[in-house]
């Protein structure tokens, strides 16, 4: 099960990515995708992988239906090649169906796995396989990729600085 957009907004939020190298082969991205949101609990859509990494992690505030927060590893094996193509781009925020939360600090765990591609100076993430994107979504320096059935299938990180990129490739 992926989340499902449900709406656009128009307003874009202040956004902060760190990257962090947590062993030598491993590496912790985190992305908060509104640090302007003061909420304490969200509900968590998983991405569990191949149980080699912790799970991908996005978490949704259920009562604006935002993303809050996306959190994933990154080592040798998760990267492969490969690109999005869609049709539409349009600036602001996904709001996602947050009825699939059962309950505040609910999580969702799905089976499957994430994979990563460095792309010039965008870091690209895809939620298993391949599939036809409709739209992409772009708040400042994250781009949220939405398919025909208006699922997110994955998002990337745009205009990332050459240090970023450098600890990115020392785990190609």
């Amino acid at each position: 099960m992926y989340l499902k957009q449900i709406d656009k907004d128009t307003n874009k939020t202040a956004t902060r990515i760190e990257f962090e190298k947590v062993a030598n082969d491993l590496l912790m991205v985190s992305v908060n995708n509104d640090i302007n949101d003061q909420a304490q609990v969200f509900s968590y859509w998983r991405m569990l992988g191949n149980r080699g990494n912790p799970p991908l992690e996005v978490g949704v505030n259920t009562e604006t239906g935002t993303i809050k927060s996306i959190t994933f590893f990154v080592d040798s094996d998760c990267f492969e090649e490969f690109r999005f193509s869609n049709e539409d781009t349009l600036s602001g925020n996904i709001l996602i169906d947050s009825s699939v939360f059962s309950k505040p600090n609910d999580y969702i765990n799905n089976k499957g796995n994430y994979c990563v591609t460095l792309n010039s100076n965008k870091f690209m993430c895809r939620f298993n396989e391949k599939s036809d994107i409709k739209e992409t979504i772009v708040n400042e320096n994250i781009e949220f990729y939405v398919d025909n059935n208006n699922q997110l299938r994955g998002f990337a990180i745009n205009n990332l600085t050459d240090s970023e990129i450098k600890t990115i490739k020392s785990f190609l």
